[in-house]
């Protein structure tokens, strides 16, 4: 019988016959016996036997069922043929052996099955025997395929493992509960400074002492992680070999035996010294980038001052020269002055906004406040700038926009101010509105979106995104026709921000831009939404004259939300025609609404014909005026004009007064007596030490028909106040020798031996955040910057004065209850002059909320001498009006200040508020009984 060719290059040399004698041997011990082939076919595991040259002489069917190969074609096959062909010399040597009869029984084999796996099998050897000579070998082997799979992976992952353990550069380790280790790799011996991990764990026996700078802190690692089960970056200081320190970081875990028992930590550590040492350079970089902060604000601050020095006596000369006689040509030479000085002014405040956006220390002070009369007060600051160049100015603030809000609104009228203000720069004639509406409306905030629309110059479309920068103007050329630093819009986009909203701007060349900005405001508790309607103006029909077309719209959309019944036209000759023919029809109109300047007419004219004529007479008629011109407005009420109010309209203003109107017409009042006293000139004390401003402050005061005495200094104006009586006065804040402060600390620890008080008013250039809150905390009564503003010093000279003597007749007791308030009283205290009694309730009114908030904190903290504080400038405001229940009531709370008893404090604030709540609508009663 011939060899199979497939396994001639793996057989060694043997006689053909003696191969062949063995081959037919096996067959016949394999196959001769039907019952040995059934055992054999039936074993479970793979049996199969071959000759000494491997070739296979028989399989059972487990071979057949695990390998793929059919009896057939295993016969056909050598033992070499299916063995994997890393493990081929593996296979010869067992063939050797098998001749040599030294074959070891079990082993390990790789085969490939017929589909190509290659299976792993644990193989018994048994040599077969024929008179003493072996003949073939039986093999019996099991799949081990999965189990060696499973092993390969075990010694891979331990690899992998060990490799990691040996290779990481964080220390990995396993502890004792007293700290000595039971493993660690290498990184970690080299963290502490030792050759290897056998050095380190032979060398560290006690953690506490050999490991831990601070033992207190091994401590605190044991605890946390048996509390925790599992920490994270536990940071401390560690000893090196070498005595060194390190800071490391560890992450450890406990681990527990089955039965729960805690047997030793592990975890993994790390060298965090190079970290440590870069965040305490960050510190120090921190540290020195704030004092440097604090430096230039303090820089700021101080030239801000020296800056507002000279500014203050540039202004004040120019105003007093101005309220002299001039001829035309130093008029205009002094205007000149004055508008320039007034721009560097603006300029240094932008300057000082922008350093603070910078800083990032630009910051909102949100209080309580009417949207509509800070609104209203801000565009009255404008309207004679619009009005100079002939521009109309209008407000639209649709009817559920909430007034009553919480927010900055002096970062709000800053806002306003820089867009308004840019709207009247860039636009020659036509228009500029502005218009609010809600675009988000919740319970406690509302999301407001203001527009500013004007019919100037325009934007091109390329430059509409960098203006908003710092410094940056649509075009070069602008700055040296309209002026400006390009600063104004870069702050009012970073406020914007703060306030919670976005800023940007739709324009185009030619046709005019409309700035576009939203605002995230909070709604005052218990406020009503939107605006309050006068029951008297419901069904009233109004008859609106104005040749624009805009502000038609606007009046208009006032008077609808009132529930008036309007009538709108652009000429005035035919008003008296409208009037006759609604009288006619039954339907007469009773309020007139008239521009004050239209072309091709005289408002006064028809005002005139309109109270001349015996069926119109009793119509109400309202000139709006522009701001630029009193003695028009003057004009207007001799002609006729029950009012006359400034453009653009208030819509509070504009309410109360037809609301007013109508009442009078429908119950016309007593006839009203005349207050001819005028206002007395005050005594004041003027502690200034630049002469300079001395001499403008004391010019600006004579002038006013007041008595003027100064000090350079406060120690001199204490040692004038020792025998001298004042009405007032007006300090310094920076001064040498003894400061404004100092001296007014002085003067308030004189006035408690004596219960007097003189009203101080603080005069300082300082215009840095908390100024203001200083000086009142210092004592001050109010504050005025430099340079001082003439109208601003007169409001605060009579308003803090007129409350002086009030307080020692609410001493007396016995006002708690008197009336709200006496007319005659509040008219004689501002002298008969309404305008001046409205504009002075005004700010009552938007400072009131502020006044009584502190006064709330104060009695909430229990402070009794921010309580004294407090009651005392709300006594001083409600005085002004000669308001006595609200006086005896705040003057009841000063006391419980000074004397440091607080006991009942909250009843009695809650009772001066119920009685500033009766004041209220008193005072807005008789400002609304101003006769004609």
């Amino acid at each position: 019988m011939k060899r199979r060719s497939g396994a001639a290059n793996f057989m060694h040399d043997a006689p053909a016959g003696d191969s062949a004698v063995s081959r037919r041997l096996l067959e016949t011990m394999c196959d001769g016996d039907s019952g040995y082939r059934e055992l054999f076919d039936g074993a479970p595991d793979m049996l199969f036997a071959m000759d000494l040259d491997g070739g296979i002489v028989s399989v059972n069917r487990a071979v057949e069922q695990t390998t793929g190969y059919s009896r057939e074609e295993a016969r056909r096959m050598n033992f070499l043929q299916a063995v994997a062909p890393g493990q081929r010399p593996e296979a010869l040597r067992i063939l050797e052996q098998a001749r040599l009869n030294t074959l070891q029984a079990s082993r390990e084999l790789d085969v490939i099955a017929r589909d190509g796996r290659t299976l792993t099998l644990d193989v018994s050897m048994k040599l077969l025997s024929h008179d003493g000579k072996p003949v073939g070998i039986v093999v019996n082997a099991r799949d081990a395929t999965a189990r060696a799979a499973a092993e390969r992976a075990l010694r891979e992952a331990e690899q992998k493992y060990r490799a990691i353990f040996e290779n990481a550069v964080e220390g990995i380790y396993q502890s004792t509960l007293e700290g000595r280790l039971i493993s660690c790799n290498p990184a970690m011996a080299r963290i502490f400074g030792y050759p290897s991990p056998e050095e380190f764990m032979e060398e560290v026996t006690d953690p506490n002492t050999q490991v831990y700078k601070d033992p207190g802190r091994r401590a605190d690692f044991v605890r946390l992680v048996q509390e925790k089960g599992v920490i994270s970056d536990f940071e401390a200081q560690v000893y090196r070999r070498d005595g060194s320190v390190i800071w490391t970081s560890e992450t450890a875990r406990a681990v527990y035996d089955p039965q729960g028992k805690l047997v030793c930590f592990e975890g993994f550590l790390e060298d965090i010294t190079q970290r440590k040492k870069a965040e305490e350079e960050i510190r120090r970089a921190i540290d020195a980038a704030e004092s440097a902060s604090r430096a230039k604000g303090e820089f700021l601050a101080n030239m801000s001052h020296e800056i507002r020095t000279p500014m203050n006596a540039i202004i004040g000369m120019t105003e007093l020269l101005l309220e002299t006689r001039l001829d035309p040509e130093q008029r205009e030479y002094l205007q000149t002055i004055k508008t320039s000085a007034d721009s560097l002014l603006t300029l240094i405040n932008d300057v000082l906004d922008f350093s603070r956006i910078e800083a990032g220390r630009l910051e909102l002070h949100p209080v309580d406040f009417s949207l509509r009369e800070s609104l209203s007060a801000t565009l009255s600051l404008l309207a004679l700038r619009a009005h100079q160049k002939g521009l109309e100015l209008g407000c639209n603030i649709l009817p559920d926009v909430p007034d009553s809000l919480h927010g900055d609104p002096e970062r709000l009228r800053q806002i306003i101010i820089n867009l308004v203000g840019n709207a009247i720069k860039f636009t020659d004639k036509g228009e500029v509105i502005v218009h609010i509406e809600s675009e988000v409306l919740e319970p406690s905030r509302a999301t407001l979106h203001f527009n500013i629309t004007d019919t100037g110059i325009g934007i091109p479309a390329d430059k509409q995104e960098p203006i908003f920068s710092a410094f940056v103007q649509a075009d070069g050329s602008m700055s040296r026709r309209y002026g400006g630093t390009g600063l104004g819009l870069a702050i009012s986009a970073r406020l914007v921000e703060l306030m919670g909203g976005e800023i940007w701007v739709e324009s185009e060349p030619g046709k005019g831009s409309c700035f576009h900005f939203t605002a995230c405001l909070g709604i005052q508790a218990g406020a009503v939404a939107g605006e309050t309607c006068p029951e008297e103006l419901r069904g009233e029909r109004v008859l609106i004259v104005d040749d624009s077309d805009v502000n038609r719209r606007i009046l208009q959309s006032m008077v609808l939300n009132w529930w008036m019944r309007p009538r709108v036209i652009s000429d005035a000759r035919t008003a008296i025609d409208v009037l006759k023919s609604a009288r006619e029809t039954g339907k007469p109109i009773g309020i007139v609404l008239m521009d004050g300047m239209m072309p091709g007419v005289d408002s006064r004219e028809v005002a005139a014909r309109i109270k001349s004529d015996p069926d119109l007479g009793s119509t109400a008629v309202i000139v709006l005026t522009s701001s630029a011109l009193p003695d028009y407005a003057r004009s207007c009420l001799e002609a006729g004009a029950d009012a006359c109010l400034a453009k653009p309209v208030k819509q509070a203003e504009l309410s109360k007064t037809m609301a007013n109107l109508v009442t009078r017409r429908a119950a016309p009042p007593a006839a009203p007596e005349r207050v001819a006293a005028a206002q007395r000139g005050l005594h004041v004390l003027l502690v200034e030490d630049n002469p300079v401003n001395r001499q403008i402050a004391i010019r600006l005061l004579e002038k006013r028909g007041h008595a003027v005495r100064s000090a350079g200094s406060g120690r001199e104006a204490l040692e004038i106040l020792e025998g001298c009586h004042f009405d007032i006065v007006l300090m310094d804040v920076q001064m040498p020798e003894m400061d404004g402060f100092e001296a007014t600390a002085a003067i308030r620890r004189r006035e408690e031996s004596t219960g007097s008080h003189i009203p101080i008013v603080a005069m300082t250039a300082h215009t840095m955040k908390g100024d203001r809150e200083r000086c009142l905390e210092a004592g001050m009564d109010d504050y005025i910057s430099k340079p001082i503003r003439p109208q601003i010093l007169d409001e605060k000279l009579h308003a803090l004065v007129a409350s002086c003597p009030l307080g020692g007749a609410a001493a007396d007791g016995g006002q708690a209850r008197a009336e709200v308030i006496e007319r005659d009283d509040v008219l004689a205290r501002f002298g008969g002059d309404f305008e001046f009694l409205a504009s002075s309730f005004e700010l009552f009114r938007a400072d009131y909320p502020s006044l009584v908030r502190a006064l709330r904190d104060a009695v909430s903290t229990g402070d009794p001498a921010a309580v004294e504080r407090a009651a005392h400038t709300l006594k001083g405001a409600v005085s002004n009006f000669v308001a006595k229940a609200a006086a005896a009531a705040a003057l009841r709370i000063e006391k419980m200040g000074r004397e440091r008893e607080l006991a009942g404090a909250r009843e009695a604030l809650a009772h001066l508020e119920h009685e500033v709540e009766r004041f209220l609508p008193a005072m807005s009663d008789l400002q609304g009984s101003k006769p004609r």
